[in-house]
């Protein structure tokens, strides 16, 4: 196993867990130890809702730019905490009943929501034991909507991250948002994708990462501090992996599963397709420093028909996909193909960031599909790529390049990605030269 997997297997499996406390005085508001709704916003449909999240105790308020992941992995989760949630819709509120969490604290699931729950961005509130846990966002989109999703890995697509040697992640588990650091005109690349042409599109972007759970708050807390709005992220369930390798007794499916990223992607990118209505089409943001070109590739080719199910275990098979995350994909895949039902390819473009770490396992040539994936070096062809194609506005252009300017990218640099990319128009590049 690679020295980090183990750094964080070992870290996974310390964390502790308690009930709540609450009300200490009696006076009928949380003193300390307040139970604590940590739930990602949700992205879905009138229809449905993820809730996906964890509850704990906590001393409020929170501040997510002042946590490490190394904190997180020891928070005092709620074992089996029974939620009740209700949706606050533009003051008309909607009970949504009640779920319990696991024993760590831990809900995944989707709701049905109940009939005249309108579309929009809404405000779902938690309560645990009649005391308040919080919110988070709700955003439902349309049951006809048409405008694009935006899907983004975050390490080495978002953020700069050394994740190569078990140094780089004692760094990563004990630096807090302030000390994460974007990749140079990210954060406005993902304020002009959500504005839209328009400046007013209000386009979601959901975050798939491969890091562990115990992540979420520096990550959400360096969104936070780059103003970068997001409508969901999904990190790896560690904890979860390594609990069910022990009682199998099988430490090759822990290392297996810990390292997979190609099934792990692709099970979440089924799972979060159903939450979605089938006609909206997706636009994916990677990089080349692990599988993200496979998992975006695969995920087209089956959700546009290339492949059936069963072709698509196939591919999984050539590709050594783990067992565990191929009987999850086998599960996801039959309902994914029935909730599109035929309806036009979904995703209209893959962005694979360059790096100087690229996967020699996964080469992103080996996988070039018709023109949809598109290879860039930094932010600038993929900004003006997002524009040619109408996803962002020239504004949202103009702020991606000074962006880059005050990260010390220039002009000569910007034109040097652009001669590399190969798939931006003459025209645009010049249209936006300084």
């Amino acid at each position: 196993m690679k020295a980090w997997l183990l750094l964080l297997a070992a870290l996974a499996v310390g964390c502790g867990n308690r009930g709540v406390r609450g009300d200490e005085d009696g006076d009928g508001q949380c003193d300390e130890d307040c139970p604590y709704a940590d739930v990602s916003p949700s992205l879905g449909s009138p229809l449905s809702l993820p809730v996906r999240g964890r509850f704990v105790e906590e001393d409020l308020p929170v501040d997510l730019t002042d946590s490490d992941p190394y904190a997180e992995v020891s928070q005092d989760e709620l074992d089996h905490a029974r939620v009740t949630l209700a949706l606050d819709a533009a003051g008309e509120v909607f009970a949504l009943g009640e779920l319990e969490a696991d024993e760590e604290g831990y809900v995944d699931t989707r709701l049905v929501l109940p009939e005249g729950v309108p579309p929009g961005e809404h405000v779902l509130r938690f309560e645990i034991d009649g005391q308040a846990a919080g919110e988070s966002r709700a955003v439902l989109l349309p049951v006809d909507h048409a405008d694009v999703v935006v899907r983004s890995d975050v390490d080495m697509t978002y953020l700069e991250t050394d994740f190569q040697s078990a140094t780089g992640i004692i760094d990563l588990l004990e630096s807090d948002a302030r000390e994460r650091v974007a990749l140079p005109g990210m954060p406005a690349v993902y304020q002009a994708l959500r504005a839209g042409a328009d400046g007013a599109a209000g386009r979601p972007v959901v975050f798939l990462s491969g890091s562990p759970r115990f992540f979420k708050r520096t990550i959400e807390g360096r969104m936070l501090l780059d103003a970068v709005v997001h409508a969901g992220i999904v990190l790896k369930p560690f904890k979860d992996i390594i609990a069910a390798g022990l009682v199998d007794l099988d430490e090759s499916d822990i290392v297996g599963e810990l390292e997979e990223q190609v099934g792990y992607k692709l099970t979440n990118l089924l799972a979060l397709r159903l939450d979605i209505p089938p006609q909206v089409p997706e636009v994916l943001m990677g990089d080349d420093t692990e599988a993200d070109v496979v998992v975006y590739v695969l995920y087209h080719r089956f959700t546009s028909g290339q492949l059936t199910v069963e072709e698509l275990g196939a591919a999984l098979d050539e590709l050594a996909v783990s067992d565990g995350w191929q009987e999850e994909i086998d599960a996801l895949a039959p309902a994914v193909a029935a909730h599109l039902d035929g309806q036009a390819a979904p995703v209209r473009a893959i962005y694979i960031n360059a790096t100087d770490a690229a996967s020699a396992e996964y080469p992103v040539g080996d996988w070039l599909e018709g023109g949809l994936v598109r290879h860039h070096r930094t932010a600038w062809p993929l900004a003006l790529d997002l524009y040619e194609q109408g996803w962002v506005s020239a504004d949202g252009v103009v702020a991606v390049r000074s962006a880059l300017d005050e990260r010390g990218v220039d002009a000569a640099a910007r034109a040097a990605a652009v001669a590399e990319a190969e798939f931006v128009e003459v025209e645009t590049a010049e249209q936006f030269a300084q």
